[in-house]
């Protein structure tokens, strides 16, 4: 009886570990706004990571590839000089699981970014803005 459990949990938790290729995919849609105080001021945006180069004005979502490397973020605008800022790629919680089980999906999921992510929102702040008046 004890052994059926066992088999039967550790099936259980092998199926959940699932992969995050599959639950989470390689891309995840990041909402970004330029703001200069209080104010959302509009700017020419490029992300990038170890995956690829991503351009967008914002206030947008844009579509990027997740990955293991942090996401550098240069924004530009009338308002302001060039700005940098990065943003940490955090363990997508499907890889944790992945790990606890020691299912080696997790490599694939490591590979290809899909076991990370970054934050759904991300706010770049700029300190000093010049306005037209």
């Amino acid at each position: 009886m004890n052994c059926r459990i066992f088999l039967a949990s550790f099936t259980a938790l092998t199926l959940l570990g699932g992969c995050s290729t599959v639950v989470n995919g390689r891309y995840q849609s990041v909402q970004l706004t330029t703001v200069c105080g209080q104010t959302t001021v509009p700017a020419q945006c490029t992300l990038t990571n170890e995956h690829g180069e991503w351009k967008t004005r914002t206030p947008n979502q844009v579509i990027v590839q997740r990955g293991f490397g942090d996401l550098d973020i240069t924004c530009e605008s009338p308002n302001f000089e060039v700005h940098r800022m990065r943003v940490k790629s955090l363990t997508a919680p499907a890889t944790l699981l992945n790990a606890l089980n020691l299912n080696t999906l997790t490599v694939v999921d490591v590979g290809n970014g899909s076991g990370f992510e970054y934050p759904k929102q991300i706010k770049f702040n700029v300190e000093q803005c010049h306005f037209a008046r």
